[in-house]
C-alpha cells in the first residue's frame, strides 16, 4: 500500500524534526536575556511547533483508538486485535498527520501569527481565532466548490462535516502551539 510506504519515509525526517524543533526551543529559550522575548523568537516558535505536532499526536492516538472501537463494534476486528494492533495504527496515522500540520503551521498559521502578533493578538485567544477562521474559510471554500457528487448534493452537511473534520484538529494544534509557545492568555504587548 501507497501510504506504508509514506509511512517508512516519514519516519526518520519526523524524528529528526521533533529534535530540532526541541534544540530550537531550548537553545533560543537561553539565548534570550531575560527569558521573556517577543511571541515570535526562535525559543516560543520551536516550542509553539513541539506543542502543535504534540497536538497533532494525541489527536491521532485518540482517533485512532474511536476508530478502532468502531471496527470492533462492526465485527471487522476482534478486541484482542485491535489491543495488539492499536500503538502500530497510532504510529501510522500519527506520521501520516504530522507533516500535514506541520506544513499548515508553516505555510497559513505562521504568517497570520506574525501577523496578528504585530498588532498584539499573539496570544492563545488570537491563535485559537486563527484557527476557527483557517476552519471557516476551508469549509466555506468546500461550500461553494463541492469537492466530491455527496459534497455537491448536500452543501449544508459538507460543510459541517468539513467544520468537524478540520476544526477539530486545526483548534487541538492551536492550542498545542499556544501552550508549548507559552503564549498569553489575552493580548501580547504590540502596536494598539
Amino acid at each position: 500500500m501507497l501510504t506504508d510506504f509514506v509511512v517508512n519515509a516519514y519516519f526518520w525526517p519526523v524524528v529528526a524534526g521533533g529534535v530540532l524543533l526541541l534544540v530550537v526551543g531550548v537553545a533560543g529559550r537561553q539565548a534570550g536575556t531575560d527569558g521573556r522575548g517577543s511571541a515570535t523568537d526562535r525559543g516560543r516558535l520551536g516550542l509553539g511547533y513541539l506543542g502543535g505536532v504534540a497536538a497533532i499526536a494525541l489527536y491521532a492516538a485518540l482517533e485512532t483508538y474511536r476508530l478502532g472501537l468502531e471496527k470492533v463494534e462492526r465485527g471487522q476486528v476482534t478486541p484482542d486485535v485491535l489491543r495488539e494492533s492499536l500503538a502500530g495504527w497510532i504510529w501510522f496515522v500519527s506520521l501520516m498527520l504530522i507533516p500535514i500540520a506541520i506544513f499548515f503551521m508553516t505555510v497559513f498559521g505562521l504568517p497570520l501569527f506574525a501577523l496578528i502578533s504585530r498588532y498584539g493578538w499573539g496570544s492563545l485567544v488570537g491563535v485559537l481565532a486563527l484557527a476557527a477562521a483557517f476552519t471557516l474559510a476551508f469549509a466555506g471554500y468546500f461550500y461553494l466548490v463541492p469537492y466530491n457528487l455527496w459534497c455537491g448534493a448536500h452543501p449544508d452537511l459538507c460543510m459541517a462535516r468539513t467544520l468537524v473534520d478540520v476544526g477539530i484538529p486545526a483548534v487541538l494544534v492551536a492550542l498545542g502551539f499556544a501552550l508549548g509557545a507559552r503564549l498569553p492568555l489575552l493580548k501580547a504587548g504590540g502596536r494598539p
